[in-house]
């Protein structure tokens, strides 16, 4: 909720800070982020050494640190003194984890509507700031809170019996979940893609105006925001099943659980930069010139993508996870050949 929140709250406190500014409207929400990074860059320098601590090493005591020890503990971070011990494997793994099969089919369950979503949103702030509309950035970042409302309302709601549910997290769930996380985002590119190139002038122009004045008087910037936040949801929706497949496969393929971990910790970061590369192709790449036929087409592809991956996770799931073994290498290739018991060997 944290991150849905600072990612699309954002446009709307930087159309506030714009309007309490009207000298410089540009400069304010540097401004703001600039100050944020006074709070945030000392806590990442104080408190990131200590989320990567090896516990396992550490010894067992009750006392408190002393001063002495704290000291010493502040003067080493200062200092950015590197690790003790490093893991050569860890890092291979790493990078083995971007081209695990696993990886490879919830980046592509998610990419296409990661590219929709931030293509879209800049494509709309784009086209309603010119005139006739001519939105201030207050109201632009008010177009934007409809994703992180509806984003935030399935994540709450999730979190509130993600731990059950992950419990009986299913492959007949998992089905289900990416099923509506699917159907949501269909409907929100289509509603909001389609929708918004209703109203622009025939053809689309390269430079503005892109609606009619009485076409602009019956847009409905809510309506707009509805119709983003819907996709946002189904982005959340689809990003709930991302954690429990990969999960799967790195119990099947590890010999331990630290392993384990640290594969789907791996796999995981993949997935997220994939999405990141995919929301940025979306940014670089879509237009309001040819908005019908983009959204027609990232809709086609995501219908084809979401039952190819589902159909491969259900009929061929082991080939999969014993794929990623490989990748991965967790375990021996030829053990996972074998069809008999361990047991039944001398």
């Amino acid at each position: 909720m944290l991150t849905t929140a600072s990612t699309w709250a954002t446009p709307l406190l930087s159309g506030l800070t714009s309007s309490l500014t009207p000298s410089n409207p540009p400069a304010a929400p540097f401004r703001l982020i600039a100050g944020l990074h006074l709070v945030s860059l000392p806590l990442l320098i104080l408190c990131a050494p200590e989320t990567v601590f090896d516990r396992s090493d550490s010894s067992d005591s009750d006392s408190d640190a002393s001063t002495k020890a704290s000291r010493g503990y502040i003067r080493n971070v200062i200092r950015f003194r590197p690790p003790l011990t490093s893991s050569s494997s860890s890092a291979a793994r790493a990078v083995r984890a971007v081209v695990a099969p696993s990886t490879c089919l919830v980046s592509a369950l998610s990419a296409v509507p990661y590219a929709a979503l931030w293509g879209l949103a800049a494509v709309g702030a784009i086209l309603v700031v010119p005139e006739p509309l001519e939105l201030g950035p207050v109201v632009v970042g008010a177009l934007l809170t409809g994703p992180w409302v509806l984003a935030t309302l399935v994540v709450g709601g999730l979190a509130c019996f993600y731990r059950g549910f992950h419990d009986r997290f299913t492959r007949r769930a998992g089905c289900v979940v990416v099923a509506v996380g699917a159907f949501l985002v269909v409907v929100g590119l289509l509603s909001f893609g389609l929708g918004l190139d209703n109203f622009m002038i025939k053809p689309v122009p390269s430079s503005p105006p892109y609606f009619t004045p009485s076409a602009a008087q019956q847009l409905s910037p809510p309506l707009l925001a509805l119709q983003l936040g819907i996709l946002a949801a189904g982005i959340h929706v689809l990003d709930t099943a991302t954690r429990p497949l990969i999960a799967r496969s790195a119990s099947f393929s590890s010999s331990s659980v630290a392993a384990a971990q640290g594969s789907i910790g791996d796999m995981h970061a993949a997935i997220v930069a994939f999405r990141s590369f995919a929301a940025a192709i979306g940014i670089a790449t879509l237009r309001a010139s040819p908005l019908r036929p983009a959204v027609i087409a990232m809709t086609v592809v995501q219908i084809l993508v979401v039952p190819a991956v589902l159909l491969l996770c259900w009929y061929a799931g082991e080939a999969v996870w014993r794929a990623d073994g490989r990748v991965l290498r967790l375990v021996d290739a030829r053990e996972l050949k074998q069809s008999g018991s361990f047991f039944d060997h001398d």
